[in-house]
Formats: structure tokens, sequence, C-alpha cells
């Protein structure tokens, strides 16, 4: 493999594309081939505060520990690439029995000509099921461009193709891209984004609640951090806020779904928003990029035991 490509700042988009292109796939190479420097380059790129170096060869700290998950066991698995795509973990939420807290679904396609637009409803959310954001909303009495959207679209399922090499999730390459339109959800108390609650799972147990509110995008929001008696544990997120939370209405039903969830892997991170008559599903997500603190890494690390990691060999099976 060459030397590393070099980031360009000011440049055409086209060839910033291809620099991004050529730099996942040379974390895909790390990845594969020396994945202690991949990830000694993932925290440098989420600006993580480590205790040590990364030490794969005998993980002690969270953040070694689910990135050593995610290099030997979930880049590994059918079930996990399954569960990360947001238009195929409808099948497993179904599965589960659970079928009843999936939001509603109004399409999927493989292809963008394919959208029928004009026979969508008034609102609704677009997202790409190998994505992690950028998603188009269609809000009711507010201007809408077709156009964007689909430019919108075009960029993001370009980006999703091959950035996961570079954040070294490569189970995100063993499942297909689907354009999904969803209903969209709006707060019972207004027109942000719905009241979401992170379960922070180990091995089947929930055991910390990350808590979002007054969300309008991806970059502005409130949060908190909380344990399973909704005392404050903001020192283990490092941007959460000070203070607690009061358990949803539904939370019992919550906790329920996330333990149902979270029991085939060793870590997951349950995402379900507070619906009007019972919760409705986020998504699993099973590396979560969050500002970790020099506590949690000791405490969550303590709580995530990959010694007996042969009890998921579910994880594994085609």
């Amino acid at each position: 493999m060459g030397s590393l490509p070099q980031p360009i700042r000011k440049t055409g988009r086209k060839i910033l594309d291809y620099k991004d292109l050529m730099l996942s796939r040379y974390w895909l190479n790390m990845v594969q081939k020396n994945p202690e420097r991949h990830a000694m380059h993932e925290m440098k790129r989420q600006k993580q505060d480590l205790i040590r170096p990364v030490n794969l060869r005998e993980p002690v700290y969270f953040h070694e520990k689910t990135l050593w998950l995610t290099y030997f066991v979930y880049n590994n698995s059918p079930l996990v690439a399954q569960c990360y795509n947001k238009y195929e973990v409808r099948d497993y939420i179904t599965g589960k029995g659970l079928g009843h807290i999936l939001n509603e679904l109004y399409g999927v396609w493989e292809k963008i000509e394919d959208i029928p637009w004009n026979t969508l409803p008034d609102e609704y959310v677009m997202k790409i099921s190998n994505g992690y954001g950028h998603h188009v909303f269609k809000r009711r009495n507010q201007e809408f461009s077709i156009e964007a959207a689909e430019e919108q679209l075009k960029k993001m399922k370009k980006k999703y193709s091959y950035y996961y090499m570079n954040i070294g999730n490569l189970f995100v390459g063993n499942t297909k891209q689907h354009i999904i339109c969803e209903k969209m959800l709006y707060s019972r108390l207004g027109r942000s984004a719905p009241e979401d609650y992170k379960f922070h799972c180990f091995h089947g147990e929930p055991m910390f609640i990350e808590f979002i509110k007054d969300r309008h995008n991806t970059s502005t929001y409130t949060s908190a951090f909380v344990d399973m008696n909704f005392q404050d544990r903001h020192d283990l997120e490092g941007e959460a806020s000070p203070g607690t939370i009061d358990p949803p209405k539904c939370y019992d039903e919550m906790l329920e779904i996330a333990k149902i969830l979270s029991k085939d892997f060793p870590y997951v991170r349950v995402d379900l928003y507070d619906g009007e008559e019972h919760p409705i599903f986020g998504e699993l997500t099973f590396t979560p990029f969050y500002k970790q603190t020099r506590t949690s890494q000791i405490e969550l690390g303590k709580l995530l035991n990959i010694a007996d990691i042969d009890e998921y060999a579910c994880l594994l099976k085609k």
C-alpha cells in the first residue's frame, strides 16, 4: 500500500471525493492488516482523551474492548450487518415479536429514480439505510425541492458506499443499501424530534440511559446521561449536561424492549423514541461515537466482558 493520501481542503468536489475514497481504502487496509494503527487513528478522529495508547492484545478499557469487538467479531457478523441496516433490521425487530414498535414505512427503493415523489405523504423523512445522518426531511407547509433532495441522496449514497472503511465499521459493507421513507416523528411537547432514550446495554442488561431532547438537527440538542436509577452520571459522557431526567410513561416497556433487543450482543446501544402510545424503535448502534471520559473508559470497560465471547457464537452464523 502506498503512503497515506493527504486530505485536500480547498479543491473541486470530485477531487475531494476521490481523496476521501483513497483515504477510506487506505484505512480499510489498516483495519485488515494493522488494526491497532487504525484504532489510534479512529480515537484521534474522535478526539478521545485516552488513558493509554490503544492496546488490542490486552484490552482493558471500554474503547479498547469495543474496538476489539468491532475488528474481530462485529465486522464478521451477518447479524450485526443486518441490525445496523435501517431497513433490514425491521425483520429482526419483527422476529423478536416487536413489530408494533417499528415506525410506519411509506416506501423503500434501491434507486433514486424509482422514488414516486408526487405520491408520497405531505410529511416524511427519507434515509439511506446504511447511513447515519444527513436525512431528507419533507415537512408540511415548508418549501421542498425534489431536485435538491435527489442531489442530497445521491451524495449520501456515494459517501456511505465507502466511508465505513475509514471508520473501521466493515459490517456496513456487508449489507445492501436502500432508500427508505418513514413517517415524520415529533415530540409530544413541540415540533422538535421526539425525546430519544438511548439504552447502553451490556450482555443483555441496560446499564445507562443517554437522553436527547430538543433536537432540531444533528448538532443542536440537549442531552443527559443517567444510570438505571435515573441518577446523574454525566461524568461518563464528556458532552452531556449535568442533571437527571424523569422516566417516560412507557419506561417499563422501553426497558423490556432494550433487554430483548440487546440479548444477542455483548454490547449494543438500543435507541427508542417516546411515542404517543408506545415506544418507537430508532436503531441499534454497535459503535457509538460519543465523548468518553477517563472515568467511562474504566467503568464501562469493567462491564464489558469479552473473555466469554464464545457465548455469542450466533453472531458469526451465516
